[in-house]
């Protein structure tokens, strides 16, 4: 099974969870486990998509990966998808 890495990011009742290797795919919600199933739900049609043809998605990285290419800032935090 693949897992992206999704990175977290809020404060009080504005939580957003983006992915690094799916451009454009995001995820909100008033708290962290909102976002993250709202993250999920919009990472499932996305792949749903693509299995139509419609959508090119890079190769999803490893968690090691990610946080080696500096695009987890200090604050945010990861969860695999």
């Amino acid at each position: 099974m693949t897992h992206f890495v999704g990175v977290i990011d809020g404060a009080g009742k504005n939580w957003g969870v983006r992915f690094p290797d799916v451009d454009g795919c995001v995820g909100v919600g008033a708290t962290p486990e909102e976002a993250i199933a709202s993250a999920t739900e919009a990472l499932r049609e996305v792949m749903s998509y693509k299995r139509g043809g419609g959508f090119k998605i890079n190769k999803a990285r490893t968690l090691t990966q990610i946080l080696a290419s500096g695009e987890v800032a200090p604050g945010e935090t990861t969860v695999l998808i």
